[in-house]
């Protein structure tokens, strides 16, 4: 069920809403909206934004922009006057008489109506029975000369639109379903802010704060010039904002996984996803705005691994269980000897991983979502292995014991949608002094450096949390760990902006700088477990 909130937003309504109902989404059309608003109707559903201008635009799970903002005020997922409803009569010219409508909103804040309609017979450029004024239920009733029409408060103006030759207006919905009505449009603004609205837009302006008789004349002397400069900002085939909107699929409000805090700002936003940076506890994080279903079956492993790799994960089984063989390295530099020590491999794929741990004299046990990994570790390598999610797994029911003495997760970690309990979890299946190890993507690699946005729209569907060392030290020291090392894997010299970058010594140069500066795409941290929780 979607709920729609426009002011007032009191509390007896939201506790009521909260207590009768049950809300997937929460949609503000309400021009601006508090942090402290925002806060309150947060708790019952995620919430998307319609033209919102508050403080809530930074919080908001999804944002939808109807219309255009000025550049620099925080980008929408999805900016599109498409949504503008089509009134379902235009204007013939030939057929229609000349008349003007005045409409500054529902309050006409910057008081034009007067002035302008003063100005128009005053011109004689038009005269009082060719003018209508469109009074909004907040406008204050204007001291109009004889012979004006007066609409109060019309029950849908954009139907009307399609009578008159000119529609005089401030930027907003009027003056774009006035175009799409094929009538032309001169705006006049009540403020500085509105006029860099309309210049960005392109609409014919007249004047800011006061009407511009100049301008008007000039404007009013080619109606047809005025039409084609109209048709230019028509919308092309209208979407449906309320099809589009219950097609979304937002998981849950947009709280931080690893500390459930809600004061996470958004750092950019994409029409499938949003993406936040906790103010708590420092994580990036992204808030899917479609369902994310990935299959991690055979094809994963095969044809997809091919895709990216050029082989499949089988044929690459051997230089992965290498890679293996080092991580264990650094486990063993953490904690000491590591022969008949119990590992758990969370992720563990096809198991190159249980391999080398198996080969260092280790005890592996793994565990995978995927039953045709899990049947290739236990009937081929012949080590234990159980398929089912971390959240859902039960080590005592599952291999006869509660604890282990190292937990592995190799890019697995970012895959979780609430992490909070996946690292408590993790606590609780280490003995004080076991070590935790990961890897992840890095958000300050290369790539994360020289273009954020890029970065974050290369990011893959599944991926929740975006790490960075610093930002995982402290995250890891919340849940019991402190990090005994970090090492930043994944150089990719021939990325660097500089020609020649993949050959030669210029690549052997980049990839020592990339080294250097730690600047690899990925990263691993191998942490020991200093307290329980």
């Amino acid at each position: 069920m979607i709920a729609q909130a426009t002011p007032p937003l009191p509390d007896e309504r939201l506790r009521a809403a909260a207590g009768n109902e049950t809300w997937d989404l929460i949609v503000l059309d309400r021009r601006r909206t508090s942090a402290a608003e925002y806060a309150r109707v947060s708790r019952l559903a995620p919430v998307l934004g319609i033209d919102e201008g508050g403080e809530a635009r930074r919080l908001a799970a999804y944002l939808i922009d109807v219309l255009p903002r000025l550049p620099g005020s925080g980008g929408a997922n999805l900016a599109t006057t498409a949504f503008l409803p089509a009134p379902a009569r235009r204007r013939e010219a030939s057929s229609e008489s000349r008349k003007a409508l005045v409409s500054f909103g529902g309050e006409d804040p910057g008081r034009l109506t007067e002035p302008l309609v003063s100005l128009l017979i005053r011109e004689a450029l038009f005269a009082p029975a060719e003018i209508t004024v469109a009074l909004g239920p907040l406008a204050r009733a204007p001291k109009l000369p004889e012979g004006v029409e007066v609409m109060r408060s019309p029950a849908c103006l954009r139907e009307e639109l399609h009578r008159f030759e000119v529609v005089f207006t401030s930027f907003g919905l009027t003056a774009y379903e006035a175009v799409n009505a094929g009538t032309g449009v001169i705006v006049i603004d009540p403020t500085s802010y509105h006029h860099r609205l309309t210049k960005a837009a392109g609409f014919p302006q007249a004047g800011t704060g006061k009407p511009r008789s100049g301008s008007v004349r000039r404007l009013l002397a080619d109606p047809a010039a005025l039409t084609e400069r109209g048709a230019a900002l028509r919308v092309g085939t209208p979407r449906s904002l309320s099809g589009y909107i219950a097609g979304l699929s937002l998981g849950g409000p947009a709280a931080c996984p690893v500390c459930a805090s809600a004061d996470g700002r958004a750092v950019d936003r994409f029409p499938e996803r949003s993406f936040f940076r906790c103010r708590s506890c420092g994580i990036t994080y992204a808030v899917a705005c479609r369902s994310v279903a990935k299959d991690y079956g055979r094809a994963y492993f095969f044809e997809e691994y091919e895709r990216q790799y050029g082989k499949t994960y089988l044929e690459d089984f051997d230089t992965i269980r290498r890679m293996g063989a080092e991580r264990l390295d650094r486990v063993r530099a953490a904690s000491g000897d590591l022969r008949g020590r119990r590992v758990l491999d969370v992720g563990c794929a096809f198991g190159p991983f249980l391999s080398a741990a198996q080969a260092s004299g280790m005890a592996p046990h793994g565990l995978d979502v995927s039953e045709d990994a899990v049947s290739y570790v236990r009937t081929t390598l012949g080590l234990p292995c159980v398929q089912s999610s971390f959240e859902a797994f039960d080590c005592r029911a599952a291999f006869g014991f509660g604890r282990v003495d190292v937990l592995t997760m190799w890019y697995v970690i970012e895959h979780f949608a609430r992490l909070t309990g996946v690292l408590e979890k993790v606590n609780g299946l280490l003995p004080v002094g076991g070590v935790f190890a990961f890897s992840t993507p890095n958000l300050d690699g290369l790539s994360g450096r020289l273009g954020r946005r890029r970065f974050f729209q290369a990011s893959p569907a599944d991926h929740v949390t975006l790490w960075d060392p610093r930002t995982a030290r402290g995250v890891l020291r919340r849940f019991g760990f402190r990090v005994v090392s970090t090492r930043i894997t994944g150089h990719h010299p021939e990325r660097f902006p500089f020609p020649g970058a993949d050959r030669g010594w210029r690549r052997r140069a980049l990839d020592r700088v990339s080294r250097l500066a730690r600047l690899g795409e990925t990263f691993e941290v191998y942490a020991l477990k200093e307290e329980s929780l």
